[in-house]
């Protein structure tokens, strides 16, 4: 077997479970999204701390301006998980991952903005394509009529979209920070990421609920499942890029879009809209050839 072969592998394997920890996650009935978040970022810290702690003998030590980004990185993906996981509470699993790979159009903005990159009118083309797939996905009572928007799950779909997008903002950002700091590990920003979500999450819990209450048994279990499955993709995936190119690997995670789909449909009994299928097609065709034009423009 080759090396080409097996990465596409590890990178197909990561799409296919991509949406179970989203699938735990929403198991959990009495703890909160905040509650779910802690308990995830804790079992990520947990997992990741044996290799961490090789890493702390095996690589040079990080630089004080690399820790500064490596904070900050650290910060927006922990903002990244939280949006994610309280978005859930007024969208379907499905419309949720659709919008979570809808990072093309920030990821464009953020790296004219931060690292001055231009764009090629492809390139921006193919950004406006997912943008379309946001829309449909959204269903502005203004395109759609006036209880469009209403008849879902939650009475305030637009507000779960903004969340949503809000996400994808923090992980477009992630993206584009952690080319600042190439030489640190990806294992040191998910502990920065663990560490700095966990106490961000206990401090909101401690305002506002005063306490953290231990959740019952089933969601506990479902939590930590939660926890080892969302490790589990990210490990796939950085073992994916060891074996592929960066391109291949990202266009086949984009098909974590239709997973979701089906995870709504065949585990959760949810029947999203037919314009939330639409607008998942378009979102995964438009990262696809987001990433492919940027293929073709560096060669």
């Amino acid at each position: 077997m080759t090396y080409c072969n097996f990465g596409t592998i590890l990178a197909s394997v990561c799409t296919a479970l991509s949406p179970a920890y989203i699938f735990f996650a929403a198991k959990c009935v009495e703890m909160s999204r905040m509650e779910i978040s802690l308990v995830v970022f804790i079992g990520n810290y947990m997992l990741n701390l044996p290799h961490q702690s090789y890493s702390l003998y095996t690589e040079k030590p990080i630089s004080w301006n690399d820790m500064k980004y490596l904070i900050l990185v650290g910060t927006i993906s922990a903002g990244a998980v939280i949006t994610y996981y309280v978005a859930m509470d007024y969208l379907y699993v499905s419309d949720l991952i659709a919008l979570g790979n809808a990072h093309a159009v920030p990821t464009l903005l953020l790296s004219y903005i931060i690292l001055k990159e231009k764009s090629g009118v492809l390139e921006v083309l193919v950004a406006f394509v997912s943008l379309g797939g946001v829309v449909l996905i959204a269903r502005p009572a203004f395109l759609f009529g006036g209880t469009a928007a209403s008849n879902t799950r939650s009475q305030d779909r637009m507000l779960g979209v903004i969340i949503a997008m809000l996400a994808t903002l923090c992980f477009s950002g992630t993206l584009v920070l952690s080319r600042k700091i190439k030489s640190v590990s990806a294992s040191s920003v998910l502990t920065c990421a663990a560490l700095q979500g966990a106490v961000i999450c206990y401090i909101y819990i401690k305002l506002t609920a005063g306490k953290f209450s231990m959740p019952c048994f089933y969601d506990f279990i479902f939590a930590m499942l939660a926890a080892v499955a969302s490790y589990t993709c990210r490990i796939l995936m950085f073992a994916s890029l060891h074996f592929e190119l960066p391109s291949i690997v990202s266009v086949i995670l984009s098909g974590q879009v239709l997973t979701g789909f089906i995870y709504d449909t065949m585990l959760l009994n949810t029947v999203p809209y037919a314009t939330s299928y639409i607008g998942g097609v378009l979102i995964m065709l438009g990262t696809a050839g987001s990433i492919m034009a940027k293929s073709w423009k560096s060669t």
